[in-house]
């Protein structure tokens, strides 16, 4: 029988060789349907660029997820949950990036996903607040769908998305062992890491929505599990931790943007990390990400998983310098076009 470190690698090899083999041919589709994304004043690449490449993660992630259950590791509350809300999330992500749609066919599916999660997975810690079950049930499903759409406000430079998945699941996996969910996360950061190769500065191909909201998606199924398995899981202040960047970034431009009257649904280049890259390039912002998670971000989340008492302090300190580094860049504020 395979050592859990052998299974891990099993997982993780056969996630990323599968995805580096199949996103090529997943491009030739695109172009020859003609989906490009095109530049613009709200995007951050110059050059049209194939975009829905996150088909070939879904197809991998479908097969690796069944995969998963077939060797007992995922329980059955688990792989319908995975399955029916990544199901929910891809259809509609890839029927988007085919033939664009409204946001309220993009956000019903997304709120419909993370009701199918809490039906399978139930709310956590809901006896938190006695006698207002409903307005933690609220809150709970309303960080869900957050964390759905969180991948897809932050995948705008090249391998920014697919690296974050690839840092933070093998971190995770570091922190987690054999613990629950363990083999989708390996799952997880072999998919990113076999995209990687084909979504790295400069990209080839952009994984779209189908991509993006898929992981998202994945990202909120494996945070609930874990909370759920209580002892045997990673308490929610690691997660908090471990996509910082993204949660801190991407809330705080929402926020600005909201507070200054912008249309916070639409397209723009007003992130954190989009100002950044149109300085420093995308290779080097990207690859920033990924050292501030690993350098930064885990030894805190090291230190709340062996300490879970220290979970606030820590989440705030992890927290603080990511929140300078936001203001330093304007997260939230718009710029012409020219501005560089």
């Amino acid at each position: 029988m395979l050592s859990t470190i052998g299974l891990a690698v099993w997982v993780f090899s056969l996630a990323g060789v599968a995805t580096a083999l199949l996103t090529p041919l997943v491009r030739r589709y695109l172009l020859w349907r003609q989906l490009l994304d095109q530049p613009s004043a709200r995007r951050s690449h110059r050059t049209p660029t194939p975009r829905g490449g996150g088909i070939a993660l879904i197809i991998v992630y479908a097969v690796g997820i069944m995969a998963l259950y077939a060797y007992a590791l995922l329980d059955q509350s688990a792989y319908r949950a995975v399955l029916g809300a990544g199901a929910m999330v891809a259809i509609v992500s890839v029927v988007d990036d085919h033939r664009p749609l409204g946001l309220h066919w993009r956000l019903g599916a997304h709120i419909l996903a993370v009701v199918w999660l809490l039906y399978c997975l139930g709310v956590p810690h809901w006896w938190v607040f006695p006698g207002s079950h409903l307005v933690y049930t609220l809150f709970v499903g309303l960080g869900l769908v957050w964390l759905i759409n969180l991948y897809n406000f932050m995948d705008g430079i090249d391998g920014l998305a697919a690296g974050e998945t690839l840092v933070v699941g093998l971190a995770a996996a570091a922190l987690l062992g054999a613990g629950p969910a363990a083999g989708l996360l390996w799952l997880m950061a072999g998919g990113g890491a076999g995209f990687l190769l084909w979504n790295r500065p400069p990209a080839r191909l952009f994984m779209g929505d189908s991509g993006s909201c898929l992981l998202g998606c994945l990202w909120a199924v494996v945070v609930l599990i874990n909370i759920q398995h209580e002892g045997e899981g990673l308490p929610l202040a690691v997660w908090l931790i471990l996509l910082g960047v993204f949660l801190v970034d991407a809330s705080w431009t929402l926020l600005r943007r909201l507070f200054t009257g912008q249309r916070w649904w639409q397209a723009h280049r007003d992130h954190a990390y989009q100002h950044a890259a149109q300085r420093y390039g995308h290779a080097a912002v990207t690859g920033a990400v990924m050292v501030i998670t690993l350098v930064w971000l885990w030894p805190w989340a090291y230190w709340v998983a062996h300490y879970p008492q220290w979970a606030t302090p820590a989440v705030a300190a992890a927290w603080l310098p990511l929140l300078a580094l936001a203001l330093k860049f304007q997260a939230g504020c718009h710029y012409p076009a020219g501005w560089h």
